[in-house]
Parts: C-alpha cells; sequence; structure tokens
C-alpha cells in the first residue's frame, strides 16, 4: 500500500471514529442557554433567590446571592434589556452584550469576597472514571473595572 493511499485511509478512520464518538454525546445539562424562562425578566436586576426561581426554569441559586438574567425582550429602558439597554444602574456594571445563542443570559457578579453562583441538576448522574467535556462561555461587562481569574464548574 503506498504511503499517499495509508495516509488517506488513516485520515479515513480518524474521521469516522470522530464522528462515532460524536455522535454519542448527550448535553447532561437542563436549560444550557437559559432559554428556558417561566417568564421574562423583569425591568430590573433579580432581588432574591425566589425571584430567580421564579423566571428561570431548571436552574437554581444555591446561596443567598442574586444572579441575574438578560433578555433581548425586553424593552429598551429596562437594565435586563441588553444588548441596547439606555438605563443606567450604579450598582450593576452592564456593557452591551448578546446572548450567545438565543435571546436571555444570566449573569453572576463576583468581586472580593462576594461572589454569585448558580446551580442546575444535571438530567442523569455522573459516572465515577467516565470522562466528560465541559465548556461555559463567559463575557465580561465592558463597565466592569475588575475580573475575577477563577471561575470553574
Amino acid at each position: 500500500m503506498t504511503s499517499l493511499r495509508k495516509a488517506s485511509l488513516l485520515s479515513f478512520v480518524a474521521w469516522m471514529l470522530f464522528l462515532c464518538s460524536t455522535s454519542f454525546a448527550q448535553n447532561l445539562v437542563p436549560n444550557p442557554s437559559f432559554e428556558d424562562l417561566y417568564q421574562l425578566p423583569g425591568c430590573y436586576t433579580v432581588a432574591d433567590k425566589a425571584e430567580f426561581e421564579s423566571i428561570m426554569k431548571d436552574w437554581v441559586l444555591p446561596t443567598k446571592s442574586t444572579s441575574d438574567v438578560f433578555s433581548t425582550q425586553i424593552i429598551d429602558t429596562c437594565i435586563t434589556s441588553q444588548p441596547n439597554s439606555t438605563a443606567t444602574n450604579i450598582w450593576v456594571p452592564t456593557g452591551k452584550q448578546l446572548p450567545r445563542t438565543g435571546n436571555t443570559f444570566a449573569a453572576m457578579y463576583q468581586y472580593m469576597y462576594y461572589r454569585e453562583y448558580l446551580e442546575v441538576k444535571l438530567t442523569t448522574p455522573l459516572i465515577v472514571g467516565q470522562k466528560y467535556c465541559c465548556e461555559m462561555y463567559i463575557s465580561l461587562a465592558e463597565g466592569s473595572s475588575v475580573a475575577q481569574n477563577n471561575m470553574a464548574m
């Protein structure tokens, strides 16, 4: 077999293995892009855990922090409208941000000793010894003067 033919066969086998391995991939995170809502967020940022959980399906706030929900479907005069909010609010350093997909995204504030968290129960339990691929998308608000360098899952 020629070296060109071997390389082509090897490429084909590698491509098929890639297709087979990705075809079994499963997203274990319900509502991964924050699109499933009970209702659109209000005009102001989330006041407490109960309010957040009355807006967002599947996701919860595991602490007393107040992570927020932003949407492109809210009128521009609201702080929760993105990317064209005309509201000003000294407590929330906003920017011009579009959701990665869809119309909604969740926001967490991280500063010094104050942290906001989001939590979701996976659709199936993880298996000990099984390898998993995890990813998340993070964007720093343009109005932020500081950034967190230790985001984790």
